[in-house]
């Protein structure tokens, strides 16, 4: 899960460090940097997957930077495929999955028990999971490509 650093150390130079603090620094698939900090709490690496935490609860992306996550998102740095992990996580954002974990009222949210605790059903074979990724993917920038035009 994510720490947020102080707010006085929040800025708009761009050579501090990306901060994501939920899901208004995440759209279509990106993380579009917004704030940053020159103060890093918690850092996710290129290429992991944060997962917002914090109402809405499911948004996710796989980072295309390193940057410093908010108390609003965690990173998951999957033992399978990254590919696999994302579209199945995106499924049960798709199918409001998350409500049986969301815990508050007033603000819903998951914690880190939670999402620990998932039962994934994954293939075996990394193979057959990069080919599910990949064939997914495909799919997906087709349906970019058809909203474009």
């Amino acid at each position: 899960m994510g720490q947020s650093p102080s707010s006085k150390y929040y800025t708009k130079n761009q050579n501090d460090t990306i901060l994501v603090q939920g899901n208004q620094d995440i759209a279509n698939n990106y993380v579009i940097p917004r704030i940053y900090t020159s103060k890093i709490t918690k850092i996710a690496k290129k290429g992991e997957i944060l997962l917002t935490v914090r109402a809405p609860v499911g948004d996710i992306v796989i980072t295309q930077y390193d940057v410093c996550i908010g108390r609003g998102v965690c990173s998951i740095k999957p033992s399978i495929s990254t590919g696999f992990m994302f579209f199945y996580l995106a499924k049960l954002n798709s199918k409001n999955q998350w409500n049986k974990y969301i815990q508050g009222s007033t603000f819903e949210s998951i914690n880190s028990k939670d999402i620990k605790s998932m039962k994934i059903k994954i293939p075996k074979s990394s193979k057959e999971q990069e080919k599910i990724a990949n064939f997914l993917t495909c799919i997906d920038q087709k349906i970019e490509l058809m909203e474009k035009k």
